[in-house]
């Protein structure tokens, strides 16, 4: 039986103790009346001022014979900042507020009150400043992680006090986990109170903690989310331990619960660890170091349990049992960990005096106070049928004088009472429980006259705003007038007085109201003839601080997929409301991304200005109906309770120097049933489902209907409104929408397979019904895919282009993987559609699945351009378009496109202009810098439209974010960021220069700028050149200098710092003399642009070396580098230009467009012009920002809008494409395809105006066309029908003496995943990425020497008669220079479906 005993000792003072309290206190009353004074005013106020608040003062009049005239200042020093006055009478009290600027800083002020009339006063007091800003922000997002390609939607929006919306500007930014600014919004406006945007994230951001940072004045907010790359979790895992453990108990019992998201249970087998953390050798928890006690494989099935006994654990007291779950589902393999832990103790009862107890005691009236008895979780004890039992004494005397015995209430907090005698001086309490004692000493208050005042709160219920609250009042001393004022959110918010003349004992009570929520305080006092103030304070809890009461609701619990949902908001009329409804698998990853009622109330109770807010943690935990600290004497109570008197009574101001759920159906055997039909085709799956606004209307609601996704899942959602009068409301729950039916099929695919490759279709069917079923399941038909029937002998037979069916008995609350193996035949997305059908339910779901071609991937692009102006008014081309003898059969594809305008295919390319990966920090910015030219031309010719701009404005945004991840802490930029030693100089300066471009268009946050630009003025030499990196494509120092050149000169109106500027100077000093030596082409052309931007006089000599060594052919003007040899070919195949020749030639046409002369730059555009890719690209992130630059700035220059011309290209005997371009479509890039490569396609033209056509041929080779410049060898060192493990070596063997940078590409057979960690940390290898079915590896300088790797890959999907993979090898600089070989496993080119898929029909 438990045992509870609390002893009460009280000490008293030895004076008289044959006197009844109460008589004693109106005896010392009565011999004080030759002291007795008149108190003639009571001034209250908080004694803290926060901007934008009303001060609020509770003034009294006690006495006076006619008006009095109260002027109040509130001064900072010698400045006056708010002053008003007003008359008031003798009688109950008022309310006096005088408003505070909402820029008032933060500083000590001087409260001043002068009286005059009737009473003549002046008095001051000092009051402090509240730091708690004027007005709450607060932000909401859709959900708090996302994945790379994630949009960030978000609501920022902010309250005051009274929850009123503010609607003044703000600013929000958003921060990368670097601390790098991605965006900003300045100046904004809220629309009905509340400020919407959203932010795309790039595909490959900055991984980590973002935070959205939001200021409005002085008040700032802010919300952190993770960016990461992750899978929803389909199920849960939870372990579910006792709260504590005894070291006395027999053992330990353990739950394992595995359950899906919508609720159901998960079948599978669990991985239990068990380990001991002992306490004395790691705190915190250490779980390397921690003991192993056991581990098991059991099944489980929704749930399991596991008893470890005693003697495996052998803990002591503090030691920390661990147990960590790895479930994995046993249709798909997918698993899912949980970690749970428990602490062992030696005693069940903790003991602990709440800090609410009230710290003084007052003599003469019950000392009241709470004792919370828990367990060492926190919870209480589970025992109540012990009762308590109260003593206490007398100094002196030994024997107990009286005793009471209290229950245990279930919530384990006991509160009791003290009678304690008016002369006792001290206070012991103890408590004893199971052989735990507690004690708890409580020092006297103070009091001349020993008056005392006790304020109680006799509501017992939970007090909502409009409620009448009771309260008692008791007084050692003969009451007078009471005066009452009541505190919330550091404003006075009532004021009111009672009539207790000559009471001992007074009852009253207050309407509540909602501006007494969260939470209220109330401060009473009278006085004493003799002028003594007697005081008590109190708080207590009030609900309802939302005016504004907000409800919603979903028309049904649960609904099917695809199905429509109503949703209805309740608010005030007027309001906006604000819907968010995100799936619970996100959830289970993370949550902390809405804003709650709790939120609002949290915040708002740090406007308290009393001393609990800092010294009680616990007293506004809700356990308590009402708490008070007291204070040893009245100024202590009035400081405690967060207000200051002015006044001419006495108050107390320190004690004297010597004291311290199932019904079975049953059917009819003999009747025939009918398989149901599924309702809706399953296809659309989403992870947030409401991110909606809505008005309220008059009636106080509104409602908004919503297609469902077609996920099987369960989704939250939440709702706020608000109210220009009554504010700020939020739903006090969360909403649930379970999106489920109980019989449902599910399919597990690969992103995509090459043709030729089998692949088995797994179907789980799940069966959460009250009967077993026989289930059909249907794989339908399709002529793009062949079923492979399995023979008796376990061998692929037949292929039929039919529906595939098969029967299945699924018991109640089970799921069954069904298998169709295919064998699919035609290139591109196909779907995959699979039906189950029972007699009670039926459901349907189609994905698609991606069928690739084999071998290596081709393209070549043939631009045209059809020049009808100066007279021309037609036009005839026919273009050959010659194919290898090794092409892939199908896999050829000609597009036809043509456009109005030079920098059309560019913009219809946007997203997908460098034909390669961009995982570099020079390749990113391809992402950035084309969406600059492109939305600069377009505003200059007047063609910049709202699509094109929010595209081009989304990609700068992605390519800004993403190019922060390579930036360094001494702010350069490299290629790979961390990953590299340091920074380099030219990847810096081209940052910095394309950055400075986009600042007119999206946020750039300068500092990165200067910062950047600054560390490149380090790297300078005395001579005015830059240092040269020890790797990198920077050439000759002179090429350096001049690219940092261009940098400086396009970032002049950044240049503040002298030393930049003088920097410069150096710089250009050096280029200039070292480019009269000089005849290399590429150093000319940048040289003739450098100098063109300084304004330098050389430009000319420096063009007309260039001219005389131009090449000119077909009317076509550009620069070749003689020392680069031409390719040769295994067949007659158009040789890929140089990228380091296109960068020359744009960097001529862009100093003769910035000089404005376009007669010579003509033909050097159109040449410029041909060499794009049919993206609207160039081979390499560098040349194509540079070509586009100057593409870009010329046919600015060059624009005409007199477009009337009619197309016709014949691509086949018997097809004609015909389009017609004018000024209303010249923009549009129109296209179309055929899927075949003809021989040749012939283009005729009339009419007039400047269209550039594009013949884009992609087709796959069964072997590499070119020669190339490296040796890779690809062998295969292991092999199993599970896994293989791959070496590549490549070396360069090309006439330079090394590459710079490849890229080595990887692809991974279907079925298969690379195992990222087996791949060796080598010094040069900077980066990895997978994307889909490729792994990309970024070395840096492969040189004579082999470089080797080896990489694991393992199966992860069913797929047999595997294709051959290809390893490609592409020079970073230069990608004409690559290789690409093949390799295949004969284990897995030779395996049939029965190898992979032991489930399957006949398989054995």
């Amino acid at each position: 039986m438990w045992k509870l005993i609390l002893i009460a000792v009280v000490i008293t003072s030895g004076r008289a103790q044959n006197i009844p309290d109460r008589q004693q206190a109106a005896s010392n009353s009565t011999q004080r009346k030759s002291t007795w004074r008149d108190c003639t005013y009571m001034i209250i106020a908080p004694s803290k001022v926060r901007a934008n608040m009303d001060l609020s003062l509770s003034v009294h009049i006690l006495n006076a014979s006619s008006n009095v005239m109260l002027l109040v200042t509130l001064s900072q020093g010698q400045k006056t900042v708010v002053s008003a006055n007003k008359v008031f009478r003798q009688g109950a009290p008022e309310i006096f507020k005088l408003k505070l600027p909402a820029d008032l800083p933060n500083s000590i002020y001087t409260l001043k009150v002068k009286g005059s009339g009737a009473l003549t006063f002046n008095q001051s007091t000092d009051l402090s400043y509240n730091s708690k800003e004027a007005f709450s922000v607060f932000i909401q997002i859709n959900k708090a992680i996302f994945k790379p390609d994630d949009t960030v939607n978000f609501r920022v929006f902010g309250i005051y006090p009274d929850l009123k919306s503010y609607s003044g500007s703000m600013d929000v930014s958003i921060y990368d986990a670097n601390s790098n600014k991605i965006k900003q919004w300045n100046k904004v406006n809220p629309v009905n109170g509340v400020f919407t945007q959203k932010l795309v994230l790039s595909a490959q951001p900055v991984l980590g903690d973002w935070k959205i940072e939001a200021k409005a004045n002085t008040t700032r907010a802010q919300k952190i989310f993770t960016v990461a790359k992750y899978v929803l979790p389909k199920f849960k895992v939870e372990i579910v331990m006792p709260s504590f453990a005894l070291t006395s108990d027999n053992d330990i019992t353990v739950t394992i619960k595995s359950r899906y998201t919508y609720d159901k249970p998960v079948k599978g087998t669990a991985d239990v660890l068990v380990k001991l953390n002992q306490f004395e050798n790691s705190m915190p928890i250490d779980f390397a170091q921690s003991l192993p006690v056991t581990s098991l494989q059991m099944s489980i099935n929704g749930e399991a349990k596991v008893t470890v006994p005693k003697d495996l654990i052998n803990a002591k007291d503090k030691d920390v049992l661990i147990v960590i779950a790895n479930v994995t589902e046993s249709l798909t393999g997918n698993k899912m960990t949980a970690k749970n832990t428990v602490t062992f103790y030696d005693q069940v009862a903790q003991l602990e005096y709440p800090e609410i107890n009230p710290k003084s005691f007052k003599p003469g009236l019950k000392y009241s106070a709470y004792l919370q008895i828990t367990q060492p979780d926190g919870l209480p004890t589970t025992s109540i049928t012990e009762p308590v039992r109260i003593s206490w004494k007398v100094e002196k005397e030994k024997k107990p004088l009286d005793s009471i015995r209290l229950r245990l209430p279930k919530n384990g907090i006991v509160s009791f009472s003290v009678n304690v005698p008016l002369n006792a001086s001290s206070l012991i309490i103890s408590a004893t429980f199971q052989g735990v004692t507690k004690e708890l000493t409580v020092e006297p208050s103070y009091s001349p006259s020993s008056s005392y005042m006790q304020l109680a709160l006799k509501t017992a219920s939970v007090i909502r705003a409009g409620d009448v609250v009771f309260f008692e009042v008791t007084s050692t001393t003969p009451m007078t007038q009471l005066v009452y004022q009541v505190l919330s959110k550091g404003v006075i918010v009532k004021v009111g007085s009672e009539n207790a003349t000559s009471k001992f004992s007074h009852q009253f009570s207050v309407v509540s109201d909602s501006s007494m929520a969260p939470s209220a305080r109330m401060v009473i006092y009278f006085y004493r003839r003799d002028g003594e103030i007697v005081i008590d304070s109190i708080s207590f809890d009030v609900s309802g601080a939302f005016k504004n009461k907000v409800s919603f609701g979903f028309n049904s619990k649960s609904v099917d997929p695809g199905n429509n949902v109503t949703v209805t908001v309740r608010a005030d009329p007027n309001s906006a409301a604000y819907l968010l409804a995100i799936d619970q698998s996100v959830l289970l990853i993370r949550g902390d991304n809405d804003v709650t009622s709790d939120d609002v109330f949290t915040d708002l109770k740090k406007y308290d200005t009393a001393a609990d807010s800092a010294e009680c943690s616990t007293c506004k935990s809700g356990l308590w109906p009402s708490w008070t600290l007291g204070g040893a004497v009245a100024l202590e109570i009035f400081t405690k309770a967060g207000v200051v008197a002015l006044t001419d009574a006495v108050i107390i101001q320190s004690k004297p120097s010597d004291e311290n759920e199932d019904s079975w159906l049953m059917r009819n055997p003999g009747a025939i049933m009918v398989p149901m039909v599924p309702k809706q085709i399953r296809q659309v799956f989403t992870e947030t489902f409401l991110w909606s606004d809505l008005t309220i209307g008059v009636n106080g609601s509104a409602s908004i209907t919503a297609t469902v996704p077609d996920t099987i899942t369960s989704w939250v959602a939440s709702a706020f409104a608000v109210n220009s009068e009554s504010g700020l409301g939020i739903a006090p729950s969360q909403s649930y929408l379970q999106v489920f039916r109980p019989f449902f099929v599910s399919l597990n695919l690969p992103y995509s397979v090459i043709r030729g490759e089998h692949l088995v279709v797994q179907a789980n069917v799940f069966n959460y019904m009250t009967e077993d079923m026989q289930v059909t399941v249907t794989l339908a038909a399709s002529d793009k895919f062949y079923n492979i029937e399995i023979d008796a002998n376990g061998a692929n037979g037949l292929f039929q282009q039919s529906q595939s069916v098969k029967v299945i008995m699924v018991e109640a609350g089970e799921a069954i993987s069904v298998y169709f193996p295919i064998f699919p035949h035609e290139l591109g997305k196909i779907d995959i559609e699979v039906k189950a059908q029972s007699t009670s339910a039926a459901d349907a779901v189609r994905r698609q699945l991606l069928v690739e071609a084999e071998g290596i991937p081709k393209t070549k692009n043939y631009p045209i351009l059809i020049d009808l102006t100066e007279g021309r008014t037609s036009f005839s081309q026919t273009i050959n378009l010659p194919l290898p003898s090794n092409t892939v059969k199908d896999s050829q594809r000609t597009r036809f496109s043509v456009v109005g305008d030079l920098m059309g295919p560019t913009i219809a390319g946007l997203d997908a202009l460098l034909q390669m990966p961009t995982g570099s920090g020079e390749q990113n910015m391809v992402n950035l810098a084309p969406n600059i030219y492109v939305v600069n031309y377009l505003q200059s010719v007047n063609q910049l439209s709202t699509d094109i701009k929010s595209k081009a404005f989304h990609f700068m945004e992605k390519g800004y974010q993403r190019e922060l991840m390579y930036r360094h802490p001494d702010g350069s930029f490299s290629n790979f960021g961390s990953n590299d030693t340091s920074g380099n100089i030219w990847l810096t300066a081209f940052v910095v220069k394309i950055f400075h471009q986009a600042q007119g268009h999206i946020y750039i946050d300068d500092n990165v700028l200067i910062e950047a630009l600054q560390w490149i003025v380090t790297q300078q030499n005395p001579d005015g050149s830059f240092q040269l990196p020890s790797k990198g494509q920077a050439g000759s120092s002179v090429v350096l200098t001049l690219h940092v050149l261009i940098s400086l000169f396009e970032n002049e109106d950044v240049l503040v710092e002298d030393n930049i500027v003088e920097a410069r100077g150096k710089a250009l000093t050096f280029v200039e003399s070292e480019v009269d030596k000089t005849n290399d082409l590429y150093v000319l052309s940048l040289a003739a642009y450098t100098f063109q931007l300084a304004g330098s006089t050389r430009v000319q000599a420096v063009l007309d070396k260039l001219e005389l060594r131009a090449t000119v052919k077909g009317g076509r003007k550009y620069w070749i580098l003689p020392e680069q040899p031409k390719k040769k070919t295994t067949l007659n195949y158009p040789n890929q230009t140089k990228s380091i020749d296109i960068e020359i030639t744009s960097y001529v046409l862009l100093t003769y467009a910035v000089r404005g002369n376009l007669v010579a730059g003509k033909s050097i555009m159109w040449w410029l012009a041909e060499q794009r890719n049919s993206q609207g690209g160039f081979p390499t992130a560098r040349c194509s920002i540079i070509a586009l630059n100057a593409l870009a700035v010329f046919a600015e220059k060059t624009y005409r809008n007199n477009f009337n011309m009619k197309i016709t290209a014949k691509v086949a005997p018997q097809k004609m494409l015909q389009y017609r371009i004018d000024r209303t479509n010249a923009l549009i890039l129109q296209s179309g395809e055929v899927s075949d490569v003809p021989a040749q396609v012939q283009i005729e033209a009339t009419g007039s105006g400047l269209v550039l056509a594009q013949i884009a041929v992609s087709f796959n080779v069964e072997s590499e066309i070119f020669r190339t410049t490296f040796d890779l060898k690809v062998t295969l060192v292991e092999e199993s029908m599970n896994y293989f493990i791959l070496q590549t070596c490549t070396k360069w063997i090309g006439s330079e003496s090394d590459s710079v940078m490849t890229v080595q590409e990887i692809g991974i057979p279907t079925g298969f995943e690379a195992d990222l960690d087996s791949i060796p940390n080598l010094e040069n290898l900077k980066r990895i990425e997978s994307q889909f079915k490729n792994l990309y590896l970024y070395i840096d300088q492969i040189d004579s020497t082999p470089v080797c790797l080896t990489m694991k890959a393992v199966r992860i999907g069913v797929v047999s008669g595997l294709q051959p993979s290809t390893v490609r090898v592409i020079d970073y600089y230069e990608p004409s220079n690559q290789v690409t070989a093949f390799y295949q496993s004969q284990i897995l080119e030779a395996s049939i479906i029965c190898d992979v898929c032991k489930e399957c029909d006949n398989c054995f």
